[in-house]
């Protein structure tokens, strides 16, 4: 598991609670990168959406905390509706609260998601001698989030895979494939082949690392199409 908190409720159902948040990108003068506020709250959403997945969470409500101004409450919730409706979840209430007392000079939002599960991954288990490794989608950061979006791990895409049978899946994150695989498997990996930058931020999660059993194949490669990238570790 990753950056999820699991809760055991009771017998077979679970609390888990994923966030993101972001500062100095939006549509203010002085943001750092200008992106308009529904695609921001969109990424929020994806980054904490795939954090829950990755846990086999079914996501049942979302918080949205504000400070890019009140009058912007409506895109921010429209980039979080398109997210949802990605993968059938239209019907998620969002709900939260904006900043009205002062105006930042910079955009920023936080959103919180809360889901439930019956069988949650809360951690990757000692695999199988036949387990492989893959990386779905692109590690992209800043600018090119938009500017090369058709190499993004559809969100639809991480639902259905991680769905499968004894499939893991780990985010990738800010510090990059190599630094998620390294915690992912718990050990520092040796000697790796990959035609993707191991290095690079995949920003808002664009790419995912998961570990199937090699009868999941031909189905994982199906789905991913041209964003399967297989990860040779020796």
């Amino acid at each position: 598991m990753r950056n999820a908190i699991v809760e055991h409720l009771s017998n077979d159902d679970y609390l888990i609670i994923t966030n993101d948040n972001s500062g100095g990108i939006g549509e203010k003068e002085q943001d750092f990168i200008n992106v308009s506020y529904d695609l921001l709250s969109y990424y929020a959403y994806r980054v904490a959406v795939v954090e829950c997945m990755a846990t086999r969470g079914v996501p049942k409500s979302i918080l949205l905390h504000n400070y890019c101004g009140e009058e912007h409450w409506d895109k921010l919730v429209s980039g979080v509706k398109t997210g949802l409706s990605e993968i059938g979840l239209d019907y998620v209430p969002i709900n939260g609260s904006s900043e009205s007392n002062y105006h930042l000079k910079q955009s920023a939002i936080g959103l919180v998601l809360i889901a439930r599960s019956k069988a949650p991954n809360i951690r990757i288990p000692s695999l199988e001698p036949d387990y492989q490794f893959a990386v779905i989608g692109e590690p992209l950061v800043g600018q090119e989030v938009t500017e090369y979006k058709e190499q993004i791990a559809p969100l639809s895409v991480i639902q259905t895979i991680s769905t499968l049978e004894k499939v893991y899946m780990w985010p990738v994150g800010s510090k990059g494939i190599l630094t998620e695989l390294n915690q992912m498997i718990g050990s520092d990996v040796k000697q790796i082949e990959s035609k993707l930058d191991l290095l690079k931020s995949a920003g808002p999660s664009t790419c995912v690392i998961i570990a199937y059993p090699s009868r999941h194949t031909k189905e994982i490669k199906k789905l991913s199409k041209d964003l399967f990238y297989p990860l040779n570790i020796s």
